[in-house]
């Protein structure tokens, strides 16, 4: 007879005790609290449902939102929302000239360009973008705390069928870096499943 560890108060596993990581489909709730002082953001737009909703939500909440979508050169389309040319050093020189008039920092900064199917050859342009961004970003208001989010679409392994991005992970590999030789700059990473509108 097996005696093993059956005595009394003895833990019996059952098919309930193992699990499965899997994907979240739905966004967490967040309790809305009133901040006194809003919070500048700083948005490199997808044109995402997901992001889309983030600035209204921001918005109606009293942030300052500032969007970025990337364009063929640096314009500004409406009051909040521009493009640049994500090589262009000159364009992104232009956009933070432009953020120095709200007279305030841009302490909270969101990555959710696409970089999925890139080929090889053109992570080199980007990385140098983020480098270009990345220098703006440590100039513009020196001292103040801020912190990067990239946003990904599903690259973490979980399930095992994830894609990852080379792309998007190298630009990380590089913010890493970056952040590390800033004292008040972070950056962290989110993956979700991202649906462009």
């Amino acid at each position: 007879a097996d005696k093993g560890f059956r005595g009394e108060g003895a833990v019996k596993l059952t098919e309930d005790a193992f699990y499965v990581s899997n994907w979240k489909r739905a966004l967490q709730p967040i309790p809305i609290q009133a901040d006194p002082s809003p919070t500048a953001y700083l948005i490199h737009t997808n044109g995402s449902v997901l992001l889309k909703a983030l600035s209204e939500r921001l918005q109606k909440e009293g942030q300052v939102v500032v969007e970025v979508a990337r364009g063929s050169h640096f314009k500004q389309l409406t009051e909040h929302l521009y493009t640049l040319d994500a090589n262009s050093e000159t364009d992104f020189q232009t956009l933070f000239d432009a953020l120095a008039a709200y007279e305030m920092p841009f302490t909270q900064i969101i990555i959710g360009w696409h970089f999925e199917g890139m080929k090889q050859k053109d992570i080199l342009h980007n990385s140098l973008s983020l480098l270009y961004f990345s220098a703006h970003v440590s100039r513009h208001h020196p001292g103040v705390n801020k912190k990067i989010t990239f946003l990904g679409a599903q690259q973490q392994a979980v399930l095992g069928h994830e894609q990852p991005d080379v792309a998007l992970l190298t630009l990380k590999t590089i913010a890493n870096t970056f952040t590390q030789e800033q004292a008040n700059i972070f950056n962290r990473s989110i993956d979700l499943e991202i649906e462009v509108g």
